[in-house]
């Protein structure tokens, strides 16, 4: 009879410690419990409860007076719940804000769960109750401090946008003056070069006409090249002029071109009847000749040339243009670097050009809010595709 004595003591010390650690956790957690039988006038509620609400313990309010405690703009959609719970005993998990009897509003979060009796009806609703305020502080403190670091940092991109503006602005109309001023002593060099030729005639030796022709050359390069400068400084400073474009009568145009400047050449070129577009039309009129004009020096050592100029939906129903020929092609890995100004893939021993136009077909593609992208692989030719998301008024 001791042993079993001594047991049931140890037993109830365990259990007394056991409720003793269960408050202080409720204490900590400021959790407490509830409950309510179906047809009684009062809920049951723990400590913990009654002391988030700043009642003295043992408080049994009716559900009316559980129910006033939850702030007006939270009353109803409780009551709600609580409602449905009761009819159907679908359990409830909701924050809300409550008004204590100091008059003190404290966030809680409510949990409730139905027990069934032995028809089937909704007899009991219990559940849990804990004061979240503290956690509520917290995360609104965290969100506080993201929202002045968002702030913070759209401030220094804001600024730092406005710096690398100006400072694209400014290069901008320092290359415009440069290829400017670099017109006049070019077309003085040109033009004395040539009376040169002419003066000399047959007294020039064959060195020195190699010689002249090569100065010649070098000037008609450096031309092209402030001419592409100058074009290139310019597109941000143009205002768009938008209306409804067909460039496919601009790739006929930029075809014609290219075959009046190379009229031995036969290239097979594929155009559609028609490829509607919304652009500025002088502009686009440049993206074309410099992808056309591309694909047609590209392609002037491959027998059989062929162009295939036109128009698909992507998989988002976007409209993308192309322009693809079957020429020398390019490595890939290169391609992140062919849109920068000067950047060349091939020699110009291989092939002329000035490494400006497809920084300037990138640059009229941007400004028409477009994407402009390539594939290819040396000796399988090259596909240059763009769109054009420009569809209202850009601001000059």
């Amino acid at each position: 009879m001791a042993a079993e004595r001594q047991r049931a003591e140890r037993a109830e010390d365990q259990l007394r410690e056991m409720q003793s650690l269960l408050h202080m956790a409720a204490q900590m957690g400021r959790l407490g419990a509830w409950s309510y039988v179906v047809g009684e006038r009062c809920v049951t509620w723990s400590e913990e409860v009654c002391a988030i609400h700043h009642l003295a313990s043992g408080a049994r309010p009716t559900p009316e007076e559980a129910l006033a405690f939850f702030s007006p703009e939270y009353r109803d959609a409780m009551s709600a719940m609580i409602s449905k719970s009761l009819a159907d005993g679908t359990p409830f998990d909701i924050e809300g804000e409550i008004i204590t009897a100091r008059g003190q509003r404290v966030w809680v979060r409510a949990i409730g769960e139905a027990q069934w009796d032995v028809d089937g009806r909704v007899c009991r609703l219990q559940g849990a109750m804990q004061d979240i305020s503290e956690t509520r502080r917290a995360a609104e403190r965290e969100l506080h401090m993201a929202e002045q670091l968002a702030a913070a940092l759209a401030r220094r991109v804001s600024e730092r946008t406005a710096q690398l503006e100006t400072a694209n602005q400014e290069l901008e109309a320092f290359s415009y003056s440069i290829a400017h001023d670099l017109r006049a002593p070019l077309s003085s060099m040109d033009g004395f070069s040539m009376m040169l030729q002419q003066a000399a005639g047959d007294d020039l030796s064959d060195r020195g006409r190699h010689y002249l022709s090569r100065i010649r050359a070098g000037v008609r390069q450096m031309s092209e090249l402030t001419d592409a400068l100058l074009t290139l400084s310019t597109l941000s400073r143009t205002s768009l002029v938008l209306e409804e474009v067909d460039l496919a009568d601009l790739a006929h145009g930029a075809v014609m071109a290219c075959r009046e400047r190379s009229g031995k050449r036969q290239v097979e070129v594929s155009i559609p009847a028609a490829m509607p577009a919304y652009g500025d039309e002088r502009l686009l009129m440049q993206v074309m000749n410099h992808l056309v004009g591309n694909a047609w020096k590209f392609s002037s050592r491959t027998a059989n040339a062929q162009i295939e100029i036109g128009m698909k939906q992507d998989a988002g129903n976007e409209v993308v243009y192309f322009v693809r020929d079957n020429g020398a092609g390019f490595d890939m890995g290169y391609a992140s670097k062919m849109f920068e100004p000067f950047h060349r893939l091939h020699p110009v021993a291989d092939y002329e050009g000035t490494g400006m136009g497809l920084a300037i077909v990138r640059k009229v593609v941007t400004r028409h809010r477009g994407r402009v992208w390539a594939g290819s692989a040396p000796g399988e030719g090259a596909s240059f595709y763009f769109t054009l998301g420009q569809r209202e008024p850009a601001a000059s």
